[in-house]
């Protein structure tokens, strides 16, 4: 992430050859203020825990035998210089080696290793030293392998409330896991004419994100089993429940679960006491204001970063001007998508550099409007309500042809937009009349939108993401923040979403779009389920090839649609809804049952560690208030089927797990 780059970086320290790989930048072995803990083997010590929480056989071969690299081609033999930075630093580097000897996660050799791997330092701007081991050519011959981390999104679906909260760190994560013996050689450096090799898990690995995630995933799912509504980013924890002995109660089996697997807790960034405002991932959550904001001390650092490149004006590097946009993005999970919108002009300045260390000698005022807007509104934007989960109050349609633009809402007392192009305006672009027509809705609409969830539909591709993320032409960005203008101001939540203008230019979109949620359950099982649960009234999440009952939602229009997005309808109005959606999904298929206080019939793979889980079941596998029943089939293989995605998990002989119907009545 770029925002952790540049915030706890001062890349002025780094020579002109050691900008590494974003993820490597934060990715240090060692840094001088952690206490000197050894870590190394204690996952093995603890084995049998292990293997008591049904932790799978991949998992357990690595902590028993070490991680083998998964190497796609094996790297060629390599000596590579230390960066400048070791050497300004030499003295850190010494005492850092030292202690990585001491705690086994080094070994020095008497031969040269395979790879001999650069070492770096990178210096905060607190002054704190991270030792890092710069794996860049290594990494270009290891597998690259996808997975999805569980963040500050995952954790938005159970934070309520007056909720109270916990969190935890692991001291040096990665560590724990060991590195086979052969793969050792992949890990080499040198210092001061002697060979060392990594033994653990290093931070500058690319695949190390996706092995200690995976790693730990037991645990979660051991947690979530228990009913505890916890997130783990990496070595991060947090966790949240309705009341302070909830809450302890939840902790305190967390912190004895991990003491059990042998990891060692980072005691200073850690809160086990439950409490109603903490900072988790760079974020200050609080439940009694229900709003999630970012530290003052995360503000202040913008703002003199700004106002040390304003008082330098012309001359900006392209370093500073970097870390500034840095600290801007890596605050859009409370600020927005304004971090992208008023950030364009200043991103197309940065990728117009010859180097890092070059100096513009800046004459664009729209990079210089940016920045000062930043200076003048982040404290102000600074503060997301986390409302109470709501349903879309009003649902809006617009459209512009080379003549007029027009919109309307039911919701609205059928009201009316209608605007004819003048000769000028005819001549525009379509997506500027496109962007236009929404403007001037909106700014129609205002006074009657204030407070509102509204969800707006439109047949422009283009509009959706300039409204998100702006334009590189003036005057559709101009458009875009004259929306986002109009929102801030009247407190309106725009969820913006394309529906086909017609069945001719649905052909041709959707052609170009391949839905990997083409998935459903057979005629056979429905029928089954229907005279159990049934007559259900309206199916959430279908097609025109899949629905099983006449009324139905689908993602994109399509024929016999009753509406395009399921959550853009009360589904209490229905009086009994069948619910089989994409695995993304359930946990908003949920809340926005409960929300509605309409029953459901929600079908789901059993999968314990899935984040849903813990809104099925509370602590010793007891179901939530809001669920009346609950069936568990063990043979899937006549239940899910394929649709167009014939490569999906759901209908193939791979999926081998159990499914759950369940019947939400709240």
């Amino acid at each position: 992430m770029i925002s952790i780059l540049l915030n706890l970086i001062d890349t002025e320290n780094l020579g002109k050859n050691e900008h590494l790989d974003i993820i490597q930048l934060d990715s240090f072995e060692y840094e001088k203020s952690f206490q000197s803990v050894s870590v190394k083997g204690r996952l093995k010590e603890h084995l049998k825990y292990w293997q008591e929480i049904d932790t799978n056989t991949f998992v357990l071969d690595i902590i028993k035998n070490g991680y083998s690299i998964p190497f796609i081609t094996t790297p060629p033999v390599m000596f590579n210089e230390n960066n400048k930075s070791a050497y300004n630093n030499a003295e850190f580097v010494s005492e850092a080696i030292t202690d990585l000897l001491r705690n086994n996660c080094i070994v020095q050799v008497k031969s040269r290793p395979h790879v001999v791997n650069p070492l770096t330092v990178s210096v905060q701007s607190s002054g704190k030293k991270r030792l890092i081991l710069d794996l860049r050519l290594v990494n270009e011959h290891v597998w690259k392998s996808k997975i999805k981390f569980e963040d500050w999104r995952s954790a938005l679906q159970y934070f309520d409330r007056n909720n109270y909260t916990f969190k935890f760190d692991l001291r040096s994560g990665y560590h724990h896991l060991d590195i086979e013996q052969s793969c050792h050689t992949y890990l080499g450096f040198s210092w001061k004419q002697n060979f060392y090799v990594f033994t653990v898990l290093p931070f500058g690995l690319s695949s190390s994100p996706y092995i200690f995630t995976k790693c730990l995933r037991p645990l979660v799912k051991h947690w979530r089993k228990c009913g505890i509504r916890i997130v783990l980013y990496l070595d991060d924890g947090w966790g949240t429940n309705s009341t302070f002995d909830s809450c302890n109660a939840d902790s305190n089996f967390v912190l004895k679960s991990l003491t059990e697997a042998g990891f060692v807790i980072n005691t200073e960034k850690s809160v086990w006491k439950p409490c109603q405002e903490l900072i988790w991932l760079g974020i200050i959550w609080n439940s009694k204001t229900h709003t999630i904001h970012i530290p003052d001390k995360r503000v202040l650092d913008l703002t003199l970063s700004i106002d040390h490149v304003v008082n330098s004006l012309p001359s900006i590097s392209a370093r500073n001007l970097a870390r500034i946009t840095g600290r801007i993005v890596s605050m859009s999970p409370v600020l927005g998508n304004v971090t992208r919108l008023m950030t364009r002009n200043i991103y197309r300045l940065i990728e117009s550099r010859v180097s890092w260390d070059y100096t513009f000698k800046l004459s664009d005022q729209d990079v210089i409007n940016e920045l000062l807007f930043w200076k003048v509104h982040v404290s102000k934007l600074n503060v997301k309500c986390l409302s109470d989960y709501k349903i879309p109050s009003v649902v809006m349609y617009s459209d512009a042809s080379s003549f007029a633009c027009g919109a309307y809402s039911c919701q609205l007392d059928d009201k009316i937009f209608h605007k004819m192009w003048s000769e000028d305006e005819r001549k525009r672009s379509s997506t500027w009349r496109e962007m236009y027509a929404i403007k001037s809705c909106l700014e129609t609409f205002q006074y009657q939108l204030v407070g509102k969830v509204v969800k707006w539909f439109t047949d422009c591709l283009n509009c959706i993401h300039i409204i998100q993320t702006g334009s590189s032409k003036p005057d559709l960005h101009q458009l875009a923040m004259t929306i986002f203008s109009v929102c801030v101001k009247n407190s309106i939540y725009l969820d913006i979403q394309w529906i086909p203008r017609d069945q001719n230019v649905q052909a041709d979109s959707l052609s170009r779009i391949f839905d990997y949620d083409d998935w459903s359950v057979t005629d056979e099982f429905f029928h089954f389920i229907d005279d159990l649960f049934g007559p259900h009234t309206c199916d959430r999440f279908a097609d025109s090839n899949n629905n099983k009952i006449a009324s139905f939602n689908s993602k994109f229009h399509t024929q016999g649609t009753s509406g395009v997005d399921a959550f853009a309808f009360n589904w209490v109005n229905d009086k009994n809804n069948w619910s089989v959606p994409p695995i993304n999904l359930i946990s908003r298929v949920i809340k926005h049952s409960v929300a509605c206080k309409a029953r459901c019939t929600l079908v789901v793979p059993k999968w314990i560690s899935a984040s849903y889980w813990p809104l099925l079941f509370q602590r010793n596998m007891l179901c939530q208030p809001y669920i009346a029943d609950m069936l568990e089939f063990k043979d899937a293989r006549d239940i899910y089927k394929h649709g167009s995605n014939k490569k999906s998990l759901f209908g193939s002989d791979r999926f081998t797990g159990s499914v759950l119907v369940v019947r939400i009545v709240p």
